[in-house]
């Protein structure tokens, strides 16, 4: 007896090969418990990592800059690509700056909410001449900007919001945790 093709045998196998191929290889939504967990108690950070990415803090000359009260950065790679950059109270001296996320959508081509640590997020694509990208607003319990300098965040006039491509972007942005009581007085 010879088996018939139908139009879906082929949609089978794909999905068959899809599916193995996930469970094959490392996801970045799978196994975050083993992860490397950052912490900085400066100013009540945490959020877990791959131990093939490192974290580095940025020194005075960097948090100077923009008046932040830090700067942390996810990077991987030799010369550092930055996956991710936290930048924490930026422009804390200047009041004039806005910090409440309705005044800053303002500046956004598009915009949508991203919920990280049980609060609202802003995610905003700005666009400049030559390409996009997307950077994340958090107003509580701390002012911070979370961008991401991969090519991947800023390819084209429509770069994808935070998410898991070469890099697990939205996996760590889900372990972010900001506790107040962690802070150094």
């Amino acid at each position: 007896m010879v088996a018939r093709r139908t139009p879906f045998a082929g949609l089978r196998w794909l999905a068959v090969i899809t599916a193995c191929a996930f469970l094959a290889e490392p996801h970045a939504s799978c196994g975050v418990s083993d992860w490397v967990l950052y912490e900085n108690h400066e100013v009540g950070l945490t959020f877990r990592h791959p131990s093939g990415l490192r974290v580095r803090e940025g020194g005075e000359a960097v948090r100077a800059g923009i008046d932040a009260e830090a700067v942390i950065e996810v990077v991987s790679g030799q010369p550092a690509t930055i996956v991710l950059r936290f930048i924490i109270e930026p422009f804390k001296s200047d009041p004039s700056q806005p910090r409440a996320l309705e005044s800053l959508r303002r500046g956004c081509r598009s915009y949508s909410d991203l919920i990280i640590d049980g609060r609202r997020g802003l995610v905003c694509v700005r666009c400049g001449r030559a390409a996009c990208s997307w950077s994340v607003h958090l107003a509580q319990p701390l002012h911070c900007w979370i961008l991401s300098l991969t090519r991947e965040a800023n390819l084209g006039r429509n770069p994808p919001a935070p998410h898991d491509g070469r890099f697990p972007i939205l996996s760590i942005l889900r372990t972010v945790h900001f506790d107040s009581g962690l802070r150094r007085p």
